[in-house]
């Protein structure tokens, strides 16, 4: 993981460099803006203060190792257990902490947080035991209660200075909630990697590798691709789906020329080479259509995902 002032990278710089070009730049598309740009490895995937105070835990413990296993992988062009538990290590983290499922997280015990609140001042204003100062605070709070706390500590304060210190106060308290928040999450986060890890690992895995003529693989700001064997849309009833399904596979992009590959079926190879012919460019499409879908935002390669523009 590199950090740039205050942002840690979700997906790291060690892993994102495997698609940089000779000039260092590797191709992004934004999928909301629709737009394709080049930028390095350390310009994208972060949020500030991500990880935290376990920012150089996570590093040290999880990505390094993981970056070293990469290194051998691509060299040797085969996988073994250390270097594979190494990386699905990796994916674990990948797949619990990441800022959409974060935020979504985040929603969800706040709006928990937000109706237990609303309830129990419901209750204060109708109890006849509540201070009416209470009762006043519970009214304004939403509103300009920081605006009158400021005003009657200072008496004097013009409408400007108000203005401003409420500004410092909003900002200092945004900052309070983001660090609790970041602490809420890994609370939860990281006591499942270990879980994760151990189901990853009841998989069976094959390196895929491509061979030159065919097209590269590519990778996004949530690489780890799940996706159902079967055609859901044939299916009836409510499916549930999850890592522990069986009738599911897993897909990692390593770098433009490797990947792995999961089931919960029992394979016989431990590698397999995509030839450079039709189907082989059908796989290698299919596997970057995963990756494509599970993407949060941000697609990325060592090729450009449009035409070039002279």
């Amino acid at each position: 993981m590199s950090r740039s002032g205050e942002k840690d990278h979700y997906i790291p710089v060690g892993y994102l460099k495997n698609w940089k070009k000779e000039d260092g730049q590797l191709f992004v598309y934004d999928i909301k803006e629709r737009k394709q740009f080049e930028r390095g490895p350390k310009g994208i995937a972060h949020e500030p203060r991500f990880h935290g105070s376990i920012e150089t835990e996570i590093r040290d413990n999880i990505e390094n190792p993981a970056f070293d296993a990469l290194r051998m992988i691509k060299e040797k062009e085969e996988i073994q257990q250390d270097t594979l538990d190494r990386i699905l290590l990796l994916m674990a983290l990948i797949i619990l902490c990441n800022p959409r499922d974060r935020r979504k997280r985040q929603k969800t015990i706040h709006g928990v947080e937000r109706i237990q609140k609303d309830l129990q001042q419901a209750l204060d204003l109708k109890n006849p035991e509540v201070p009416i100062e209470k009762k006043i605070r519970i009214l304004q709070e939403r509103s300009k209660y920081v605006e009158l706390t400021i005003a009657e500590q200072n008496p004097e304060a013009t409408q400007k200075e108000v203005e401003e210190k409420r500004k410092v106060v909003e900002e200092a308290e945004e900052r309070e909630k983001r660090a609790i928040n970041v602490a809420e999450s890994l609370s939860m986060e990281i006591p499942n990697i270990k879980k994760i890890h151990e189901i990853l690992r009841k998989r069976s895995w094959i390196l895929l590798k491509t061979e030159e003529n065919l097209p590269e693989f590519i990778t996004c700001d949530h690489p780890v691709s799940f996706s159902p064997i079967y055609d859901i849309s044939e299916t009836e009833g409510p499916i549930y789906i999850g890592y522990k399904s069986a009738n599911t596979y897993v897909t990692f992009p390593l770098n433009p020329r490797q990947a792995i590959y999961g089931t919960f079926q029992r394979l016989e190879e431990s590698e397999i080479t995509i030839e450079a012919n039709e189907k082989g460019e059908r796989v290698v499409a299919e596997i970057n259509g995963d990756i494509w879908s599970s993407a949060i935002r941000q697609v990325y390669g060592k090729s450009p995902f449009l035409p070039q523009v002279p």
